[in-house]
């Protein structure tokens, strides 16, 4: 074979050679990943073409909920399993668009990453809404000591909470966190009390017998919701309140009660036999604090194609009127607390027994709301607020 012949040989196998590079990385471009990003536009997170092991790997308990809630809003739009719209996830090179806001979410991971390592049977959960569009915005939904795998709820091991998002899926007593909203919210709006009513606790309710009870002594409503009283709103709710009602006022909402739940300790001071989510609790705190509209708390508002920009799932946003801005107003003053030169509306409980620790902060911007709680329902050693130092730790961060 000629010297010739053997270049023209040598020159077609490079040819072919390049063609199929350039074919491979050509079909390797047809196989986008599917991108995560923040509220604000920023790249937080690929899944790489096909990967499904994915979903087994999430340690963050923000992209594990909203990968979740897609992954059931996939389910529902093609009626399909969901192995099957994980594929479709993975495969189809989308654009997620979450509502976080990735410098709030790292703060707030800071924050518990701070927190001591003692009290294996104390437990949290924080999650920060945007006052205008009640949008999710921080989300942790639990300590997770161990940093374990946190993919969408699953249990993993024999501890039945392990991998759970608190905030979003767990229920909690909420004692008197809750009579802010199920008590005075509700009778302000519809008109069977004003702040400047004057009221007085005739009785005591059996054994229970707070110690900033004020027996049969005059005080105005707005000293009532001031000072935490605690027999006042249940003597209101027994009284004058339709405990029907307030169901339904609670259930717009989104506070919906089990069949042991209507009735007075459980309405009117938060003994209640199942509880309330962090996240229904943020929610109710952040509409009678701002604008008293609902709106629902959503984890994600777009997901789009990254191949023709069309538009694959968007978050329908609720809006529903539950009081007005008069209630907002009265509620605001009741709560008002002026910290560094700055308004803040603010509630803190600790629910009796020292089971768990509730704080929301309402500030012009968010709304904050913490819980510390003891696993197994028992008494918990520490004695102050640990809701209220992790947010004002949190706060300060913000400054």
């Amino acid at each position: 074979m000629s010297k010739k012949v053997i270049t023209i040989v040598a020159i077609l196998i490079l040819i072919i050679f390049l063609i199929i590079c350039v074919s491979l990385l050509y079909n390797k471009n047809l196989k986008p990943a599917t991108r995560i990003f923040d509220r604000n536009n920023k790249l937080i997170d690929e899944i790489k073409y096909g990967d499904i092991e994915y979903f087994d790997k999430i340690k963050s308990y923000y992209i594990a909920s909203s990968l979740e809630k897609i992954l059931k809003d996939i389910e529902n739009k093609e009626n399909i399993s969901e192995e099957e719209a994980e594929k479709i996830l993975v495969t189809g090179g989308y654009d997620i668009y979450l509502c976080m806001d990735y410098g709030m979410q790292s703060k707030l991971e800071k924050v518990y990453s701070e927190l001591e390592k003692d009290e294996e049977n104390v437990e949290s959960a924080s999650v920060i809404l945007d006052n205008k569009s009640g949008e999710i915005i921080a989300v942790v939904g639990g300590r997770n000591i161990n940093n374990d795998v946190v993919t969408f709820g699953k249990v993993s091991g024999d501890h039945k909470y392990t991998n759970k998002n608190l905030a979003l899926e767990e229920y909690l007593l909420p004692g008197y966190f809750l009579t802010d909203i199920s008590v005075y919210a509700y009778a302000l709006e519809n008109s069977y009390i004003t702040l400047d009513s004057v009221v007085k606790e005739e009785t005591a309710m059996g054994s229970y017998r707070p110690q900033n009870a004020k027996y049969n002594q005059n005080f105005t409503v707005k000293e009532a919701i001031t000072n935490k009283y605690r027999i006042y709103p249940a003597n209101l709710m027994y009284n004058e309140l339709n405990l029907d009602d307030v169901a339904i006022f609670l259930k717009n909402i989104n506070i919906e009660l089990n069949e042991y739940e209507k009735n007075v300790p459980s309405l009117a001071l938060g003994g209640m036999n199942r509880g309330v989510r962090l996240i229904d609790m943020a929610t109710a705190y952040r509409l009678i604090l701002t604008d008293g509209i609902y709106r629902n708390p959503t984890l994600y508002s777009l997901v789009k194609s990254s191949v023709d920009g069309n538009i694959y799932l968007k978050i329908s946003k609720e809006e529903k009127n539950i009081v007005s801005e008069n209630v907002v107003k009265d509620l605001k003053e009741c709560l008002r607390k002026e910290i560094d030169g700055k308004d803040m509306f603010i509630q803190s409980e600790i629910v009796q027994g020292n089971v768990a620790h509730w704080q929301t902060i309402t500030d012009d911007n968010y709304t904050y709301v913490s819980v510390f709680y003891d696993k197994f329902g028992s008494s918990m050693k520490l004695q102050d607020n640990m809701s209220e130092r992790l947010i004002n730790k949190l706060i300060s961060y913000n400054k």
